[in-house]
């Protein structure tokens, strides 16, 4: 593929997000609000197991949510690959990030 033909299929793709843009409007506030919170928390949880592996409770002392907040985050990170199980201390699994 010659750099012009790259070029041009930039561009297109370039055009094709500004008109889905137009046609979508503006971010809808709230959504971004709830987004922005999610994110936070997800930082939260991933940095208190950055240096060491902590258990539910540990991390949700660290962040300041709830264990069943914490625990439905540690699930999805897991998941998607963010952290993992690193034996058990006590009756709670330890997580840390991948």
């Amino acid at each position: 593929m010659s750099e012009d033909t790259a070029a041009r299929k930039g561009n297109y793709a370039a055009e094709q997000i500004k008109a889905a843009r137009a046609r979508r409007g503006p971010a809808d506030p709230v959504r971004a609000e709830a987004y922005k919170r999610d994110r936070e928390k997800q930082n939260a949880i991933l940095k208190a197991i950055a240096d060491e592996a902590r258990t539910v409770p540990e991390i949700a002392e660290a962040t300041g949510l709830t264990t069943t907040e914490v625990m439905w985050w540690v699930t999805a990170l897991r998941k998607y690959g963010k952290v993992q199980d690193d034996g058990k201390r006590d009756d709670y699994v330890a997580y840390r990030r991948k």
